[in-house]
């Protein structure tokens, strides 16, 4: 039997025209089909070309185009540590970085010594959570939010997923408001809108593209960074205002911000466990563990203790330098860099804008990761591509730091704290999942990510995310709350310890009697 053309021919057309069958209607009913066929085929046409043009455009720039799904151990790139530490590197040796160090004096009120052994202790434990998921998403292949479907469950995972969203979000609008800060400060004529579009758009074009360009950006902006930053060391230290013997706080208020500044700490570092497996999951899957871990370790530890340190240090004038305070006061951590750069000439005012282009390299990762978690919601905006969500995301943040430019030290305080909060929650059921139920790396069957039948329930994650909630609002200490419990320890801030010890406890008490009420046969938790 011969095939009907799909196609409409000139033939075709005249005959439908002189057909003496029919009434006049159906004449003109059929040119209006030929000519809807005609213009439909012509759209299809552009369609197809345009979608070719952009397919090209996406190939020649190297645009990532794997999303939540697993990559398969025979796509992993046979690439070596190096870029995963430069990626390190650059994206903590940044002028936020500094900015968080800086704040316990300011924000805080601690003395330097204090500080000093706040920032490397807890670091060196924020860290090792880090390690670990880097670790998984070597070996599995799979996006952090995505291995997080194992700790939460299918569909509270994607719960989780929405506070991972706003807490990435909130932490790339503290990183813009450090490199408004740092532009205004060099040139007072740039509104604070111009400052925050400049540096967001260019870490958009890189989380943009994703993986590839990612990685050999991150490794070639570490080189700027730290000439910037040995620049702003010999320039602070020349100026003979550093004041290791700040008056200590004694008593109770030392305590209360001990704690405080240590949860800040804590959360900033550790909360790269976030995204941490996103920028491993090219990595061969045989590749060792340790490698990963001391790899991770230290070139997360390096730069971040360096970083904050030296932000704690230059910050020490604060205490008694009224032009140091006031540059502090009216332009916050961007002034101060300011006022010791601009007295070199023209090469300070260069290392100011190096220091405003750190907040690229400390945005990219961040906005590249925050698209797997929106996919991660719904099937709809899993169909969307992986690399229309960094543009969402941009223009959200921008809004946002925008509005909260002219309250960055209450931003600062505040978000850090909540932000350790979210760390704790996450860990505490990561960590209970991983050690008690799945006995380490062993116990995961990556293939099963996407099946909500062989995952866990999630009402132990959902228990154990309420008890952790419950712990942080009754010892948590922000401006705009204080809870019972840290008010009956005179102002201590127990809210991360309170989150560890309720979250883990509530569940792997649910967890048990899941695994009790809802037995599964090869189960692979």
């Amino acid at each position: 039997m011969d095939k009907l053309s799909p196609t409409v021919t000139e033939k075709s057309v005249q005959s439908s025209l002189t057909t003496e069958t029919g009434s006049g209607n159906n004449l003109v009913t059929s040119g209006v089909v030929v000519d809807e066929a005609v213009d439909s085929r012509e759209k299809n046409t552009i369609d197809s070309g345009f979608k070719s043009k952009l397919r090209n455009l996406k190939s020649k720039l190297g645009v990532e185009e794997i999303g939540i799904e697993r990559v398969p151990e025979d796509e992993r790139k046979q690439e070596g540590m190096y870029r995963i530490a430069m990626l390190w590197l650059s994206a903590n040796l940044t002028a936020p970085t500094m900015a968080i160090g800086a704040a316990a004096i300011p924000t805080f009120g601690l003395g330097f010594v204090d500080a000093a052994l706040v920032i490397i202790l807890v670091n060196l434990v924020g860290i090792l959570p880090v390690c670990l998921f880097s670790a998984l998403g070597a070996r599995f292949g799979l996006r952090q939010m995505v291995l997080s479907r194992f700790y939460f469950g299918y569909y509270f995972g994607k719960f989780a997923a929405v506070l991972n969203i706003i807490t990435l979000v909130g932490w790339t609008v503290l990183n813009a408001l450090v490199a408004a800060q740092i532009i205004h400060a060099l040139n007072s004529s740039i509104p604070s809108w111009a400052s925050i579009l400049i540096v967001s758009v260019a870490s958009l074009v890189v989380a943009l593209i994703g993986h590839t360009v990612l990685q050999v950006f991150e490794t070639w902006a570490s080189i700027p960074c730290f000439v910037a930053f040995l620049t702003l060391l010999g320039a602070f230290a020349s100026s003979n205002k550093f004041d290791s013997l700040l008056p200590l706080a004694v008593g109770q208020s030392e305590t209360n911000a001990i704690f405080s500044f240590s949860t800040a700490i804590y959360g900033a570092t550790s909360g790269w466990c976030l995204c941490a497996a996103d920028y491993y999951v090219y990595q061969p899957a045989d590749r060792p563990t340790s490698s990963i871990y001391y790899t991770t370790f230290f070139s997360l530890a390096v730069p971040i203790i360096f970083s904050q340190l030296l932000g704690l240090a230059i910050m020490t004038p604060y205490a008694y330098d009224e032009d140091f305070k006031g540059a502090y006061d009216t332009g916050g951590f961007g002034a101060v860099l300011a006022h010791i750069l601009v007295p070199l000439g023209g090469w300070g005012k260069v290392c100011l804008v190096l220091f405003a282009l750190t907040i690229v390299t400390i945005n990219s990762p961040p906005i590249y990761s925050v698209s797997f978690s929106l996919q991660l919601i719904s099937r709809r905006t899993e169909r969307i591509s992986r690399y229309i969500w960094p543009i969402v995301t941009t223009v959200v943040y921008v809004i946002l730091a925008i509005v909260a430019y002219d309250h960055f030290a209450t931003w600062l305080g505040n978000f850090l704290v909540i932000f350790g909060y979210w760390v704790a929650v996450y860990q505490t059921i990561s960590f209970g999942e991983h050690y008690l139920f799945r006995r380490g790396k062993r116990g995961y069957k990556p293939d099963e990510y996407q099946d909500d039948t062989r995952l866990p329930k999630g009402w132990a994650a959902l228990a154990g995310t309420v008890a952790a909630i419950l712990g942080t609002v009754l010892g948590m200490v922000t401006v705009f709350w204080v809870g019972p419990v840290a008010k009956a320890l005179g102002g201590v801030d127990v809210g991360m310890l309170l989150a560890f010890v309720l979250g883990g406890v509530v569940f792997a008490g649910v967890r048990m009697l899941e695994k009790i009420r809802w037995p599964r046969e090869d189960e692979s938790f």
